[in-house]
Order: structure tokens, then C-alpha cells, then sequence
């Protein structure tokens, strides 16, 4: 059985303020083959134009950046036009699940280097 990870303790940021962390544009949650769960969010910070997934470990330990990057290819997520970066790090989400946090840079310097193939969803405006 696949986790599914668990972002209830995140806070995605809304705000385009000066000193914030790249601002959340959106969201998507899908499976890879039926095997693991993903959730990401979108970052944009002008030069640079990326988005974050958060997926499962469970069978996915060993993998390289170069296997992390040919399996988002390979599941349809992402098409790559050249030398794209992807950088993946261990996570743990709000239930100490153990995932990975995979960091995508679709554009630099208005080269674009990849393509997403999902739609995102909006997150809803916070009320105070």
C-alpha cells in the first residue's frame, strides 16, 4: 500500500510580498502507474519558473535526480525541452511519512526548458 501524502500542515503562500517564499499559484494531486500518490505546488520567482511535487518513497528510494526526472517524463507529468533540472530531497509530511520533494524548474530566464501537462486547480481566496 502507497502513502498518500499529507499537506495539512502546509500553508501555501498567496501573497506576493517582498521576502516571501515563492508564491503558491495552484495545486494538482494525481497517482504515478497506480503506485504512488502526488500532490505539488507551483512557484514562480520571476527569473525563475518551477513547480514542487511531493510523492511517495514506498519503491522509489534508490532513485537518481536522472530517474526522478525520467519517471515524471515517463508518467506523462512533464515534457522536456532540453537540460530541465530536477532536484529531489527527502520530505516528511505532517503524519512523519518519509516522501520526496521534487523541485522542477520549467523556465529560466525566459527559456522555457519544460512543459507541465496538468491542470491546476486555484487554491480558494483565504477570508479573515
Amino acid at each position: 500500500m502507497y502513502c498518500r501524502p499529507d499537506r495539512s500542515d502546509y500553508i501555501p503562500n498567496l501573497a506576493n510580498q517582498t521576502g516571501n517564499n515563492p508564491l503558491d499559484t495552484g495545486w494538482f494531486e494525481g497517482e504515478l502507474s497506480g503506485q504512488s500518490t502526488l500532490s505539488r505546488r507551483v512557484l514562480g520567482t520571476g527569473a525563475l519558473e518551477g513547480y514542487d511535487v511531493v510523492l511517495s518513497m514506498a519503491e522509489l528510494e534508490h532513485l537518481s535526480q536522472t530517474s526522478l526526472r525520467n519517471l515524471l517524463a515517463k508518467e506523462g507529468l512533464v515534457t522536456f525541452l532540453g537540460p530541465a533540472l530536477v532536484m529531489g530531497s527527502v520530505f516528511v509530511d505532517a503524519v512523519a511519512q518519509q516522501l520526496w520533494s521534487l523541485s522542477v524548474i520549467l523556465a529560466e530566464h525566459g527559456q522555457v526548458l519544460a512543459r507541465e501537462r496538468f491542470v491546476l486547480n486555484s487554491y480558494e481566496p483565504t477570508r479573515d
